[in-house]
């Protein structure tokens, strides 16, 4: 393929050396030390000896497979300190520099201030191409579009063939008034027999041609949205929905879309971990909300309520002085995020207005979504009130009776409960009450809370073995020699490598969906090499996410 040379925007310009945010000392880096990173001990990294008895092929082969950003948070919060941890480098050199990969990874998450203060310790005068992307995308995410395009004349002048670049260059100058030279682009990509329509349109489009539209099927990507931003375009729509995380933090503060666009942007965003729920909370107070409306959601059938019902649900309770009627809201909104996702948004959300409630007798009724929420956040003793509200209750409340034994098992999880005892028949019963509803997995959900109770540590029974065995041998295996490596990691107590293996066993569908061995060992591993916190917040995700 021929080469595309395009003349350049003005003269080439260096960039300014990064500074660094306040906290984070910059370090002279090269191939000696490409693990320098922004988190230090005290603030969440994994320590300067993370990779200690590591190798850097094995660090630079499983990093790029950490499925991210992923449904899991606890798994992401675990992802992010490994990425952005300050170490020493892994034992060797690998093929490709680890500081790139790292970018990659970043960006995948999309959290904009990590992105930003990476930078920092990114040498400024790196020509790694990745790298050098990665600075582009952060300027274009803030919306600067003169120092992004700025920036890609640089990088062009040193990669003058790289095609993504020339493009940049062509839509830089149609945004900027530079229409002539844009169209000489076009005429020499024409010439080159690399014309394509859609840029074309686009270009037109961003020039402001009387008449030109964006093109259809438009991709989301940070440089067209400050592109079409500057230009005074219409932001595509559905870009709400399929744009990457960091970008749909950009959307979700974006006054020219729909009200559910934006909320349902900021939802993802937020599971990313790429926008505050603070920043959520408010795209739900801006909805207005009336009685008649939330009397509606709570009679509403089984369903998702959507975006909207989401903000609704949250603005009726914030306003309700009553506490059993703030209680059945709640209890609305977290029993349809377990049902159909954004579980951990629907908690964050409504976590103050969790914490204001009281555990009472005449809200044991509540003590089942309560209790889970607070054995989720971590909130031991709190979750135990309603446990305890709950047990009272037991013979004079259904849905309090109901409560008892799934806040036990989340209580014996937590490390705060007795040790169990299992009941073989009360074990069968409970599986047979769940194939009976349907449910066509329900001997590998147990399986899973199997795996779960044995990783730390709690005594389980034949029936419970049988169980795991029966539904791993109806699922896929994991890759075995990965789960080996992981054992020899932890036993080795190579805590870098223990993570990294773990992450990139949970799979693209997190502790929700893998396989009992999988969370078994991932437990065990993280347990055992002091992540007992991080090893919980895991399991508890996986009881609920299976529907317990």
């Amino acid at each position: 393929m021929p080469s595309i040379t395009l003349p350049t925007v003005g003269a080439p310009a260096s960039p300014d050396a990064p500074t660094a945010p306040s906290g984070i000392q910059v370090q002279e880096i090269g191939s000696s030390n490409s693990y320098a990173g922004t988190l230090e001990p005290d603030a969440g990294g994994f320590g300067y000896d993370m990779w200690k008895g590591t190798s850097a092929h094995d660090v630079e082969t499983l990093l790029p497979r950490i499925p991210l950003p992923g449904p899991s948070p606890a798994m992401r919060v675990l992802a992010r300190r490994l990425i952005l941890s300050n170490a020493e480098s892994p034992t060797g050199q690998a093929d490709r520099d680890l500081m790139s990969i790292r970018a990659e990874q970043l960006t995948r998450l999309g959290n904009l201030a990590d992105m930003e203060a990476f930078l920092a310790v990114v040498p400024a005068n790196s020509k790694d191409p990745t790298l050098t992307a990665f600075r582009r995308e952060v300027l274009w995410l803030k919306g600067d579009v003169d120092g992004a395009c700025a920036q890609a004349a640089a990088d062009m002048a040193v990669m003058p063939t790289d095609l993504d670049l020339n493009r940049q260059q062509l839509l830089c100058r149609a945004a900027t008034g530079q229409t002539k030279e844009a169209q000489l682009g076009i005429d020499m990509l024409r010439e080159q027999g690399q014309s394509d329509p859609k840029l074309v349109m686009l270009i037109d489009a961003l020039g402001g041609a009387k008449g030109a539209k964006l093109p259809p099927d438009l991709p989301p990507s940070p440089m067209l949205y400050a592109l079409i931003k500057k230009a005074n375009l219409a932001v595509p729509p559905e870009w709400a929905a399929s744009a990457t995380p960091a970008l749909q933090a950009r959307l979700a503060a974006d006054d020219t879309l729909e009200p559910a666009a934006r909320i349902g942007a900021a939802e993802s965003a937020f599971i990313s971990g790429a926008m505050p729920i603070d920043l959520v909370k408010q795209l739900y107070g801006s909805q207005d909300v009336s009685p008649t409306q939330i009397d509606a959601l709570l009679a509403a059938e089984d369903k998702d309520d959507g975006p909207i019902g989401h903000a609704q649900l949250y603005e009726g309770a914030l306003r309700t002085e009553q506490p059993a009627h703030r209680a059945q809201i709640l209890q609305r909104a977290l029993e349809m995020a377990r049902r159909f996702g954004g579980y951990p948004t629907a908690v964050a959300a409504n976590e103050t207005l969790l914490q204001q409630m009281m555990p009472a007798p005449e809200l044991a009724w509540f003590a089942g979504d309560a209790g889970r929420v607070f054995y989720y956040l971590g909130q031991y003793e709190r979750a135990q009130a309603w446990l305890n509200i709950a047990r009272n209750r037991a013979e004079a409340d259904a849905q309090a009776r109901n409560a008892v034994p799934t806040l036990a098992l989340f209580a014996q999880i937590a490390g705060a409960g007795q040790k169990l005892t299992w009941a073989p028949d009360a074990v069968e019963q409970w599986r047979a009450a769940q194939e009976k509803a349907g449910d066509p997995d329900a001997a590998l959900r147990a399986a899973r809370l199997f795996a779960i109770l044995a990783a730390l540590g709690e005594p389980v029974g034949d029936q419970w073995r049988q169980m795991a065995e029966t539904a791993q041998a109806s699922t896929t295996l994991p890759d075995l020699t990965l789960v080996n490596r992981l054992d020899a990691a932890s036993a080795a107590g190579r805590h870098g490598e223990v993570v990294l293996i773990s992450l990139v066993l949970m799979g693209p569908t997190g502790p929700a969906g893998a396989h009992p061995l999988v969370v078994n060992r991932v437990l065990s591993a993280l347990y055992a090499n002091g992540l007992q916190s991080e090893a919980r917040a895991i399991a508890f995700e996986t009881v609920i996410a299976n529907g317990i």
